[in-house]
């Protein structure tokens, strides 16, 4: 399941950083609440006018499993991954300082194979 949450994460950086969803490949990773959060937010960056430059630091660790489902607790560090304006090409400013945060996400077999189902970041904790 580390290999298909790192592969929904390939997808998210490609589909964040190109502006679109298209040919990201986030159905074959991600479904229900998780693939429905990540197109709000590329429709969020969208309707700024933004774009993702870079890559953040991941570093998951399975903390719960049992037949079917899965938990991953991950610490992101999102220091080397910028909103970027796609017109200026400048950074966009944060609300948040805070550069690494904990990130939970639910992971279940459907037909046979891991998808990533839920992701939830927690803000108000660092890691």
């Amino acid at each position: 399941m580390l290999t298909v949450y790192r592969k929904m994460w390939a997808a998210q950086i490609k589909a964040y950083s190109s502006g679109t969803l298209r040919g990201a490949g986030l159905e074959s990773v991600a479904g229900d609440k998780a693939l429905s959060k990540v197109r709000v937010t590329a429709l969020y960056y969208q309707e700024h006018g933004s774009v993702m430059k870079g890559k953040p630091q991941l570093s998951p660790k399975v903390t719960a499993i049992s037949e079917g489902q899965a938990e991953i607790t991950d610490c992101i560090d999102s220091t080397h991954y910028v909103q970027i304006n796609k017109k200026t090409g400048k950074a966009v400013g944060l609300l948040d300082n805070n550069r690494r945060h904990i990130a939970t996400y639910k992971a279940h077999t459907i037909a046979g194979k891991w998808l990533i189902t839920d992701l939830n970041i927690d803000r108000n904790r660092t890691c």
